[in-house]
Formats: structure tokens, C-alpha cells, sequence
């Protein structure tokens, strides 16, 4: 049963399905969605595309954000060209994404000592568009370049240039098959044996 709660209108009942509608709509009712909400927007649309073959990791202090039946990792990064706070004049920010290894690696809600990359496979993700149509909710607005994490460079960050060179970019529809041509030559380069997946550097 729905808990609700009375409201200082007397004659107004507030909902959990109430406060959920309109916390979304605070946030995602925008074209522009701000850089604290953009991840969890490319997180699920990715869902959306990958599943079920793919489970989104989404709790609290997951170390990766996406996992499949083998225990293959993968975790989503992401970047757009118009910020939610960009005027109209204003430049193209510079994508860049956050690879760093993290010392820590919260697995099953505990903390494990790591000092490396918690996922197998990268889906970095970009929005291009900078016109009066750019809408960061839009599926096909989006670029994504998936990239196994043994092609990454020993950085804290790579910029949207140098992973040109490591994969070229494809729209949503294609991901789900790109992201299974790449497991099978991770399979044959790492050795990753499924079901015990392995925690690269």
C-alpha cells in the first residue's frame, strides 16, 4: 500500500509516486540535463539497449555500472559539448573522461583495497550537439565508443581525440553487439576465464 502524507493543504494527499514524479521532472524535464544528473541519464539509456543481457549495477558505492551473466564489467563515462549552464555564445566545452585506477573497489558493500580499474570493458559516451536541438535525454544524440580497459593508457584522464584512436564512435542501437565482439577478444587477449572476471590495470 502507498504511504502518503498529508500536505499543508488540507485537501491534498502527497504520494511516494507524487514526490518521484516530481523530483524527476526537477531534473529530467530539461533539455540539458546538469553534470550532478547526466551520468544516471546515459546510464539508463544504456539500460535501456543492453538489457537484459546486461544488469545496471545502480546502487550506492558500485564500483562499475554494469555487469553480465559471465561477471564481465563494465562501467560508463561520459561527456556533452553544451553544458545546462552554457549561454548561447559560449564554446564547445572539451570532452574529456575520468579514467583513473581508484584505490578502493566497493564489492558486495564492502571496501576492498584495489589501486586499479574495476572494469573489463569502458563505454565512454558523448553528446555532440551544440545547436538549439541539443537534448541530453535524446538516444540518438549520443555518440559512444566502447574500449576494453587493457587498450587504455596508464592516465588519470583521456581526451575524446585519443580515444578516436582506440574505437570509433556508433550510435545506441549498435552498442549491445560492439560491446560482445569486444568480450570475445578480451576472452582471447586476456585470458578473462567467465565468471571470474579479472580487475585490470
Amino acid at each position: 500500500m502507498e504511504q502518503t502524507s498529508r500536505s499543508s493543504n488540507p485537501t491534498r494527499m502527497i504520494t511516494l509516486r507524487h514526490v518521484v514524479d516530481t523530483a524527476s521532472a526537477a531534473v529530467f524535464d530539461k533539455k540539458l540535463v546538469t553534470n550532478v544528473f547526466r551520468g544516471h541519464l546515459v546510464e539508463a539509456i544504456l539500460s535501456l539497449a543492453i538489457s537484459p543481457e546486461w544488469t545496471w549495477m545502480s546502487e550506492d558505492y558500485a564500483s562499475w555500472d554494469f555487469q553480465n551473466a559471465k561477471g564481465v564489467r563494465l562501467e560508463v563515462k561520459q561527456s556533452a559539448l553544451k553544458q545546462s549552464w552554457s549561454k548561447e555564445d559560449a564554446s564547445p566545452s572539451i570532452p574529456s573522461f575520468d579514467i583513473a585506477p581508484r584505490v578502493i573497489h566497493w564489492i558486495d558493500g564492502k571496501a576492498e583495497n584495489a589501486n586499479a580499474r574495476a572494469a573489463n570493458i569502458y563505454v565512454f559516451a558523448l553528446h555532440a550537439t551544440t545547436d538549439a536541438s541539443a537534448d541530453h535525454r535524446d538516444p540518438e544524440q549520443w555518440r559512444f565508443l566502447v574500449v576494453p580497459s587493457y587498450k587504455l593508457p596508464d592516465t588519470k584522464r583521456i581526451s575524446y581525440g585519443k580515444l578516436l584512436k582506440l574505437a570509433s564512435p556508433i550510435g545506441i542501437s549498435q552498442v549491445l553487439q560492439k560491446l560482445e565482439e569486444e568480450i570475445d577478444v578480451f576472452v582471447r587477449v586476456q585470458g578473462f576465464a567467465p565468471g571470474q572476471p579479472r580487475i585490470s590495470t
